[in-house]
């Protein structure tokens, strides 16, 4: 007996040793981007003379490693797929050639949010055609339904079940048919109902199509939307529209293992808005843990992504989201391309945007050319810091702490005048 005591004290120090809590699973990183955006200069830009079709491959090609290598990617479809019998058009009403879906199912996309104010963009028979090429590309989407039953997203990865929901402000004036009230989601609607039909999934994820558009810090009524949200048991809150970048918050109540994630805007992912701050975005990463009962936060983080913008020979565009971090490295180890020294210049400053608007100051990067926003106490994350997942820096041992409160929002009044109702004056906001 001594014998076995002493087996058992050694497999103990061990278990001990590499981090393993009872009941832990691998880690799950989800991924999200901003709004998905295609407009005529795309459009023209993906057009194959020789093939006489369309391919935006090249457009997103460059993400598509970093895209694919996460769990689950999701992103906001801000266009339609209303078919070939009416002209292709980018702005005011979008409608894209199909092989954009393909396009974002070969660079790694699993799920798309539907609910924006352009999803009507070509009526009724828009909505449901966009529905069918998605689902006919093997891509989930939510926030716009061809049935009342109004299904969530949801989608499995390592163990754990993400319900994903979505919702607008609205669609542009354009009236949501009075017989199908239930085809697009809007704000106004019961997002905890919606929520608590989910309630069994492990990670609850909304998406709000809210805000002003260019404004750089949340509105009182984007605040008042993602209260109700995280009222109602969402974990993490993925915010577009703004087209620019806003702040991402952690909170973390006083309930062990609940820390809530709100982007509030992630802005564009691709578009052909060609100034600053439209043209960077970033990739955002929340990387969770099922631990025992409960599904840890483990990291939040973020890649800087900028969409370049060139005229070829010819008149012909070139069109392209990249990786920032990585196009400078290798600018600055020699390897220009067919970079000049003037997309450098904009590159490296878009760069340095990205974090100033995450974060309200300059950090540095990790060596795996992310920004670590947060991660969970080191005496907490053994299992995680030592996993082959390779996620940036190893996690700070300060956990930043804020709960949503009442009082007043410096960011003026709410929302886009006119395209909320009932919202209130004073804001939900969190502690600085």
């Amino acid at each position: 007996m001594r014998g076995w005591k002493w087996v058992k004290g050694l497999v103990l120090v061990a278990w001990i040793g590499v981090g393993i809590v009872p009941g832990e699973g691998a880690p799950v990183r989800l991924s999200a981007v901003g709004d998905l955006m295609v407009h005529d200069p795309q459009i023209g830009a993906a057009w194959n003379e020789a093939l006489q079709s369309y391919d935006f491959s090249p457009q997103i090609s460059p993400l598509a490693p970093l895209l694919a290598s996460a769990d689950l990617t999701v992103g906001n479809l801000e266009t339609t797929f209303g078919g070939p019998r009416r002209k292709y058009t980018g702005y005011p009403c979008f409608s894209t050639p199909d092989p954009w879906a393909t396009a974002l199912k070969d660079a790694g996309f699993d799920g798309l949010f539907t609910a924006n104010n352009h999803c009507l963009d070509r009526g009724r028979e828009g909505v449901l055609r966009t529905l069918e090429i998605l689902a006919a590309e093997g891509l989930g989407s939510t926030g716009t339904f061809a049935s009342s039953d109004r299904p969530p997203l949801i989608l499995e990865r390592g163990g754990l079940t993400f319900a994903f929901l979505a919702y607008t402000y609205g669609t542009n004036g354009i009236p949501v048919p009075t017989d199908a009230p239930w085809m697009v989601n809007l704000l106004g609607q019961a997002i905890s109902a919606d929520l608590a039909r989910c309630a069994s999934a492990d990670v609850r994820v909304v998406s709000l199509h809210f805000g002003n558009e260019y404004q750089l810090t949340p509105s009182p009524a984007q605040r008042a939307a993602a209260k109700a949200a995280l009222d109602g048991g969402a974990r993490i809150v993925l915010g577009t529209h703004p087209h620019v970048l806003q702040e991402v918050e952690i909170f973390s109540p006083d309930v062990p293992g609940d820390t809530r994630v709100v982007a509030w805007s992630l802005g564009n992912f691709i578009s052909s808005q060609r100034t600053e701050p439209r043209e960077r975005s970033a990739v955002l990463h929340v990387d969770l843990e099922r631990r025992g009962d409960e599904v840890t936060l483990l990291g939040v983080s973020a890649t800087p992504v900028w969409t370049r913008y060139r005229r070829l020979p010819g008149g012909k565009r070139d069109i392209q989201v990249v990786p920032a971090v990585e196009v400078l490295r290798r600018w600055d180890q020699g390897e220009r391309g067919n970079w000049g020294k003037e997309e450098i210049r904009r590159l490296r400053g878009a760069e340095r945007g990205v974090a100033r608007a995450l974060f309200g100051k300059r950090t540095p990067l990790s060596e795996d050319g992310v920004y670590v926003l947060w991660r969970l106490r080191r005496e907490e994350s053994l299992a995680y810091r030592r996993s082959d997942r390779g996620w940036g820096l190893p996690p700070r041992r300060c956990v930043r702490r804020a709960w949503l409160r009442r009082g007043p929002d410096p960011s003026g009044p709410g929302g886009s005048p006119g395209r909320y109702e009932g919202n209130p004056r004073g804001a939900w906001k969190p502690p600085r």
